[in-house]
């Protein structure tokens, strides 16, 4: 058989250990992480009652419907969310669920923000810090998005970062080629290194302006090499 595929592998620890060996399905999302998300599943707790952004896996998600109220009928659901540091339950109410319905998915990489809330049974007492462990906490989700993408969606500008080879031509003939792909407005810096000789930075044209898509990072970086290929975002 041909050797299985890096996200595949894992998934299989996965589902046949209960944890990841391997690797984990978010690491090739760290970039992703670092720009769009302000807790982990770790901190989360630090920040109750706050609106929060947390960038994670669904690990589980459960649908029903709704019984009473005004929304009786309806389908809500509670998730798990999970990181590099742990997991957290998020809870989606039906108008969101309705507007995410058709993507959302366990395994999904997502984008949850919404606002932390204790997390503990109707009438108990909340339980506090340092008496029989951390207060459980869950997000109450405002909006949910797919991490693929995400940050092409949100690119000011593309910084793509290179050590100059000796095939210098031939490589920005095959960058010039891959812009033109994908013409667009966000414009397109070049960061150029050789090693204790100098670093240069290149801002090109609107010429080579681009629209960015994870097809063309994924192309670029091909070329260039891994992590070749960096996006200046719009702070959140």
């Amino acid at each position: 058989l041909p050797e299985a595929h890096a996200e595949e592998k894992i998934r299989h620890e996965k589902e046949t250990l209960g944890f990841y060996i391997t690797g984990h399905p978010l690491a090739r999302f760290e970039e992703e992480i670092r720009l769009f998300g302000n807790v982990t599943a770790e901190t989360a707790r630090e920040r109750l009652d706050q609106q929060v952004r947390l960038v994670g896996l669904v690990a589980a998600l459960k649908k029903s419907q709704i019984k009473k109220g005004a929304n009786e009928g309806k389908t809500m659901a509670k998730a798990s969310l999970e990181d590099l540091t742990g997991s957290v339950p998020v809870t989606i109410f039906a108008s969101l669920l309705e507007k995410v319905n058709g993507w959302l998915e366990v395994g999904r990489p997502v984008r949850v923000t919404g606002t932390v809330r204790g997390s503990f049974a109707p009438g108990a007492p909340a339980p506090e810090e340092g008496e029989g462990g951390a207060v459980p906490v869950e997000i109450v989700a405002r909006e949910i998005e797919p991490l693929e993408g995400l940050r092409e969606q949100s690119a000011r500008e593309v910084l793509l970062l290179a050590s100059i080879p000796e095939t210098l031509d031939e490589t920005f003939a095959g960058v010039k080629q891959l812009l033109e792909t994908s013409p667009g407005n966000v414009p397109v810096s070049f960061e150029l290194r050789r090693a204790g000789h100098f670093e240069a930075l290149v801002k090109l044209g609107p010429r080579y302006a681009v629209r960015p898509t994870p097809d063309l990072t994924a192309r670029l970086e091909s070329l260039l090499g891994p992590k070749s290929v960096r996006y200046q975002v719009a702070s959140p």
